[in-house]
């Protein structure tokens, strides 16, 4: 008989048993699309994920979003940013600052 001395038995009731969608997202990385299956990642995840999937940058490099109206942020290594379809980030090594995203030449 099930739930005797000895045996397990795990029921699930219908509203636990909710099969969850897998989701893909495409951002930006220095101008390479990257695929992500997360709504909210941390700045080392997408540099991760950006890596993963050939984009020449390094961990340690800095990144930014693109907030829109050529302005940008820091996005730091722990922290969580939500992303969308078409969120844009560019990851710059720490001593070029010309180059930066927003930089004044």
């Amino acid at each position: 008989m099930p739930g005797t001395a000895g045996e397990h038995t795990d029921t699930i009731g219908v509203d636990q048993a909710v099969e969850r969608r897998t989701i893909t997202i495409t951002i930006t990385v220095n101008e390479h699309p990257v695929q992500v299956t997360e709504r909210e990642l941390t700045g080392r995840e997408i540099k991760q994920a950006a890596l993963d999937q050939g984009v020449s940058i390094d961990l340690d490099f800095v990144l930014y979003e693109h907030l829109g109206q050529q302005r940008t942020r820091i996005v730091g290594d722990d922290e969580p940013v939500h992303v969308h379809p078409g969120s844009r980030f560019e990851a710059w090594p720490t001593t070029t600052t010309a180059d930066r995203p927003g930089a004044r030449r």
